[in-house]
């Protein structure tokens, strides 16, 4: 992943700053693509939504997603964004898991598209560890709750 080539997540310096420009312009610039082909192609009211620009206090502030789902407009989250921590830390907010499951719980939806570089919700990341195990039924009612298998998949 390119922020490891920046040095973070860690402490924000000198050596690490430009990085976390850079990913998130890179980031930026791959919901701008997705964003504009849900507008052109699809005619989706698309609106991007970047997790450095709400992140506060240690969470990100989805509170105006409420507003513009009322508006007729379409959020567009992705994870992977940078964020910046009380000045002096930086990271990656991590995938469009963690994304998920914070919408779910703010939202809670009847249904929710997930959209994943993998085929299926497993485990773990069955990347990075071959006895990942595909759940073939997820259902979040009786009181469980995916919270995430650590991708790096986009939510959209």
């Amino acid at each position: 992943m390119k922020a490891r080539e920046f040095g973070f997540p860690g402490r924000l310096d000198e050596g690490n700053r430009m990085g976390v420009a850079i990913v998130h312009r890179d980031m930026v610039d791959l919901n701008s693509l997705v964003s504009s082909a849900l507008i052109k192609r699809g005619g989706v009211p698309a609106v991007p939504f970047s997790i450095i620009e709400h992140y506060r206090d240690g969470a990100v502030d989805y509170s105006i997603l409420p507003s513009l789902l009322r508006a007729g407009l379409t959020p567009v989250l992705f994870g992977g964004d940078t964020y910046v921590s009380g000045g002096d830390y930086c990271g990656i907010y991590s995938g469009g898991d963690r994304i998920m499951r914070d919408l779910a719980e703010m939202l809670r939806p009847e249904e929710a598209v997930f959209m994943t570089d993998v085929d299926g919700i497993f485990e773990s990341d069955p990347k990075r560890d071959s006895r990942a195990r595909l759940i073939p039924r997820f259902s979040g009612e009786g009181g469980h709750c995916w919270a995430g298998a650590g991708g790096t998949s986009p939510a959209v």
